[in-house]
């Protein structure tokens, strides 16, 4: 696999969000659509039943967005860097440049504790991208002057740290790790 620029493509993973949530997101119209199920019963006017219509269009609509928007994460490394992108477009971009990233380790997390949860976490000298699960590749990086660390949550976290050491990106030192 390459890039458009023709790099060779070391390692790519999309993942969606989890089951649970795709079923919430799924299950919304529905808690909308109730009252308009209710809307048979006599005294519901069509003005109302209209709102009730609309409501449902806009959950509808909503949910569609997510998912369009945040509903995946996809991980790329080339010669380059690591890309990280979210939702099938991919307009929300983070990238890692090679000469940023200091060292990768593939580790154990805990998402909550670590950083409030899942998706785009974190300010400043710590951060986290991730979708799911507790697995992913912590990169110390270099950049603007300041250090800070990356986690990039993921499937595949040994492939995807693997990856990273092809392009001869070095493992911490000197610290103790919950290893995958």
């Amino acid at each position: 696999m390459s890039t458009p620029n023709g790099s060779a493509v070391l390692f790519v993973e999309r993942q969606w969000l989890p089951g649970w949530a795709l079923a919430l997101l799924l299950a919304m119209p529905l808690f909308v659509a109730a009252p308009l199920l209710l809307s048979a019963a006599p005294g519901i006017d069509a003005a109302e039943r209209a709102s009730l219509h609309l409501a449902i269009a806009a959950v509808v609509a909503v949910d569609g967005l997510v998912l369009l928007l945040v509903g995946s994460m996809r991980t790329r490394v080339d010669p380059r860097g690591v890309l990280v992108t979210f939702g099938l477009p991919g307009w929300i971009r983070f990238r890692f440049e090679r000469e940023e990233i200091r060292a990768a380790d593939a580790r154990h997390y805990r998402p909550f504790r670590e950083f409030g949860g899942w998706g785009i976490r974190g300010v400043g000298a710590k951060r986290a991208l991730n979708m799911r699960g507790s697995e992913g590749v912590e990169l110390a990086v270099h950049r603007r002057g300041r250090d800070g660390t990356v986690m990039i949550g993921s499937q595949r976290s040994r492939e995807l740290e693997l990856a990273l050491r092809l392009l001869e990106i070095p493992p911490f030192e000197g610290r103790s790790l919950d290893p995958v």
